[in-house]
């Protein structure tokens, strides 16, 4: 057997590891610069993704939350200025950035990056995690939360209220957690958040036993005069319970009848053949409607074959925006899905892109739908051609440590000094 103590230690090996280490995050910092830059040009929708977290997922095989964090990490480096600085240098890791950008500002960026620079990452996330747990405390204040509503003459409903700083930080937590469609921005962004909040506590309710599990949404509209709009009238006769209400010739409302459209056991098992949103590159499994390929109006049936589970936001772009969906049988006989987006280019499927000999070019979007993303490569903000790779040692992310454990109790209560009373 093989005596590993006995096995010399190469100091060599350690010191590529820390250098190569040191280049990755610079590779980093390009990497969250030309994120950041194809997040402010809306680049993600180009393939009918909602954010750019998903398409990252979908194109480059990073993981949800990871990719989430990048994104916020790329914004956050965006506000600031001392930091990146020392990112684009190396001398900082991207644990520490990360850790840093959940409460830096620039009034308190210098400060923290002193801490990083003298403390290991372990040291550096409790340091940030203990400072933004004093500061969240702080800004709690006690007073009352009122809400008022009336309609105005559209038969809108009109919100006037205030919040607690402790209800409001749950309301925008809750608001955050939802994934609003990405064509929207600025207050409707706000209204669509709040609807998906909804829809969540409905579903939660419905688990409870207390809803019909079948009725998902009951719509009560007359399909001869309703004012809505074609598309959006499809888009939510797909999935939902329709109640027509009739009158006989003297006018007097007849009793109002319910017509089912996705049956109980025929909605379990869409969900078992599809598991989720079957649009190219998403995985939402949850809030999902029964799409019909062939819409049921126009004469296509209720069946297995010409259902396909979408997400709302996904739903919203077949119906609203110009994409599509469309039937093709494969060799067994099942029938497979291919999505096209607004010019007629097929979507390509994810396993194709990890499977296939060539990576496809991203989809020219619709100029009157999509903006265009700039220009930019990696080389605008990491000039590898100029990279002196001597500025790099294998101590360059090696922190000033002491030989006594951090107080974390004082920094902390430096930090909040420089806090507004």
């Amino acid at each position: 057997m093989k005596n590993n103590h006995l096995v010399p230690f190469d100091t060599t090996l350690g010191e590529q590891i820390c250098s190569l280490y040191a280049q990755i995050n610079l590779a980093t910092y390009a990497l969250l610069k030309l994120i950041h830059a194809f997040d402010e040009n809306r680049g993600y929708a180009r393939e009918g993704c909602k954010t750019t977290a998903q398409w990252l997922t979908y194109r480059c095989g990073i993981g949800p939350a990871a990719a989430r964090e990048k994104v916020r990490v790329g914004r956050a480096l965006h506000e600031l200025d001392v930091i990146p600085a020392a990112f684009a240098e190396g001398r900082i890791s991207y644990s520490k950035v990360r850790a840093m950008t959940r409460v830096a500002t620039v009034d308190n960026e210098q400060r923290l990056l002193n801490i990083a620079l003298h403390a290991n990452a372990a040291q550096t996330e409790t340091v940030m995690r203990q400072y933004r747990q004093t500061l969240t405390v702080k800004q709690v204040q006690e007073d009352a939360s009122t809400l008022s509503y009336s309609r105005d003459s559209a038969g809108g409903l009109v919100f006037k209220g205030r919040l607690s700083a402790e209800h409001g930080m749950l309301l925008l937590q809750a608001l955050e957690a939802v994934e609003p469609p990405a064509e929207v921005s600025g207050h409707q962004r706000n209204a669509e958040c709040l609807m998906g909040v909804v829809e969540q506590a409905l579903a939660a309710k419905q688990a409870n036993g207390r809803v019909s599990s079948a009725d998902r949404f009951q719509i009560h509209i007359d399909l001869d005069s309703s004012p809505l709009a074609e598309p959006l009238k499809e888009r939510l006769l797909c999935d939902a319970s329709v109640v027509t209400h009739r009158c006989d010739e003297q006018g007097t409302p007849l009793p109002a009848s319910k017509t089912r459209l996705v049956s109980g056991p025929l909605r379990r098992a869409l969900h078992k053949r599809d598991g989720g949103c079957r649009f190219p590159g998403c995985d939402h499994n949850r809030f999902v409607d029964a799409h019909h390929v062939h819409h049921w109006s126009k004469g296509g049936k209720t069946e297995l074959n010409n259902l396909v589970l979408l997400c709302r936001f996904h739903h919203r772009l077949i119906h609203e925006q110009g994409y599509r969906v469309h039937r093709e049988l494969v060799d067994d006989g099942s029938v497979d899905f291919v999505f096209r987006d607004p010019e007629g280019n097929v979507l390509p499927a994810v396993a194709d892109q990890l499977t296939g000999p060539v990576v496809p070019e991203p989809i020219p979007s619709s100029a009157s739908a999509m903006n265009e993303l700039e220009n930019v490569s990696a080389e605008t903000f990491f000039p590898y051609e100029t990279f002196d790779a001597q500025a790099i040692d294998p101590y360059t992310l090696t922190p000033e440590l002491g030989h006594k454990p951090p107080d974390y109790h004082y920094i902390n209560f430096v930090l909040m000094q420089h806090e507004d009373p």
